[in-house]
């Protein structure tokens, strides 16, 4: 079968379609042939430096990955839709031919490809009011922004911040505390305010400079998005009882337990206490029930051919995305949404 390999550190035309041995499922593992699959903020930092405009010891650190890069001479890619083509020994709950979704064991990569192993516990069935393309941009995003809104303790009528509404993880958490009953007010990028009007009638502010002097009261719960406050800065933006939580996705910046069945993806402070927050697995069933009930949507701002990966990587890195990044995994040119 094919992949896309991680084979040169840091660079883009690193990664290749290469030809590499099939998994086979382990006692607990389901096989599954991949369909689509999406880019995370994760998959693609390893290349942002290579489109800075002011690089920093680009050419060391390429050196230095060579040694401490674990996704090195590995398959690309976390999230996955398919359909399932083999169940290990200790499989009880899916069978040859259901359709799925999931994310790869600990986190880790291995999508990217025309078939992946995975856990049982780490796929849930495709909701039935969404094609293979749409449930392939919900694990990674879709768990981490549901984590943040249970975190944030987001409830009917809170004043809610969420700073990052665009991208993946910002939009679903936006359509989760919308559904909730929350007052959500949104910050997003200028060349996200036309997308983003589809959410709101008002209270959305665009990310320029000085733009928390826009903000009006204090809120109940702030989520962030790939940025960065001291709690001592938001405090000021924050009831007594308030929730701060901030989300963040680089693969520097992402700790996974030993154990290897969740990983944190953010953390929470609230009156003084901090906290980690952690996604687990068993999220995908909760984002499976919600996308069902159509409270998360997906939205694909494109759609690549797994045989452009390089296009679509320097894509997500130059453009503002609205919604998620959906990959095709045509190795051979074809695909079928029901094959």
């Amino acid at each position: 079968m094919k992949g896309v390999v991680y084979t040169q550190p840091g660079m883009l035309d690193g990664l290749k379609i290469q030809s590499i041995r099939r998994p086979e499922p382990k006692p607990n593992q389901v096989l599954v042939r991949v369909k689509n699959s999406s880019i995370n903020y994760l998959d693609y930092v390893p290349f942002k430096k290579q489109f800075n405009k002011k690089p920093r010891h680009f050419i060391g650190q390429r050196f230095l990955s060579r040694f401490i890069d674990p996704s090195l001479n590995q398959v690309f890619g976390c999230d996955f839709a398919g359909v399932v083509d083999g169940v290990g020994a200790d499989v009880k709950d899916i069978q040859v031919g259901d359709k799925v979704f999931g994310i790869t064991d600990n986190f880790q990569y291995g999508a990217w490809s025309e078939y992946v192993c995975a856990d049982e516990r780490n796929v849930a069935f495709t909701p039935s009011n969404l094609s293979f393309k749409d449930c392939a941009t919900l694990p990674m995003a879709a768990g981490t922004a549901v984590t943040a809104v249970n975190g944030a303790k987001i409830e009917m009528n809170k004043r809610v911040l969420i700073v990052g509404i665009t991208g993946g993880v910002g939009l679903f958490a936006l359509q989760y505390a919308q559904s909730l009953g929350a007052n959500v007010t949104g910050v997003c990028y200028p060349d996200g305010m036309s997308f983003a009007t589809k959410y709101f009638f008002e209270d959305l502010i665009e990310a320029k400079p000085h733009w928390q002097k826009q903000l009006k009261g204090k809120f109940d719960s702030i989520i962030i998005i790939n940025g960065h406050r001291s709690p001592s800065y938001i405090r000021r933006f924050l009831t007594p009882n308030g929730y701060y939580v901030e989300v963040h996705q680089g693969k520097n910046e992402i700790a996974t337990n030993p154990f290897g069945d969740m990983m944190e993806v953010g953390f929470r402070w609230y009156q003084g206490h901090f906290e980690h927050l952690f996604v687990r697995p068993d999220w995908l069933w909760k984002v499976a029930n919600l996308a069902q009930r159509n409270v998360l949507h997906p939205e694909i701002d494109a759609n690549f051919s797994i045989r452009y990966i390089q296009d679509a990587i320097k894509y997500a890195i130059k453009n503002s995305i609205n919604g998620k990044i959906c990959l095709t995994m045509d190795f051979d040119g074809q695909y079928n949404e029901e094959r």
